[in-house]
Order: structure tokens, then sequence, then C-alpha cells
């Protein structure tokens, strides 16, 4: 049998994880930071709908189904229904 060649890659040490409370509360961060920027947007995008006469029921539902803690929600409890939530 012909010898092996040697792995010309260098052996590197495996990426350190980042600890679960870590990541947890990144992710905690992370959520608190979206809701208070999405309700400024979504403010901002209703008003605008407003602004071109969309009627008063659509308004009131897209503010309805686009609520970020109905889909939090959704996410986490699998019993859930979507009538509950009018979607």
């Amino acid at each position: 049998m012909a010898p092996v060649a040697a792995c010309l890659t260098p052996v590197v040490d495996p990426i350190p994880s980042v600890p679960p409370t870590t990541a947890a509360k990144d992710k905690v961060a992370a959520r608190k930071r979206f809701e208070a920027v999405y309700s400024v947007v979504r403010d901002d995008l209703l008003a605008d709908f407003r602004k071109h006469n969309m009627p008063e029921e659509s308004i009131e539902y897209y503010r309805r189904v686009r609520n970020p803690r109905i889909y939090a929600s959704l996410a986490l409890s699998s019993s859930s229904s979507n009538a509950e939530y009018g979607l």
C-alpha cells in the first residue's frame, strides 16, 4: 500500500458556544427592541392608511392581525386557535 499523505489543514479549536443564559437574555433584549420600534412603525403606517382614506374596518383589521405579541403567543401555545385572535 502507498503511504497516506499528511493533512495540511491546521487543527483549529472549536468555537466556544454561547452559554444558554446569555443567548436567552440576548433574545429577550432583541425582542424588546423590536417591539419598541415596531409600535412606532405600525402607528405611522396606520396613520398613512387613514391619510389615504382606507376604510376604518380594514385599518382595525390590520392593527389586530399585525400584533407581534399574537405571533409570539401562537408560536408558544400550539393549542390556541386562530379564531381567538381574529385570524
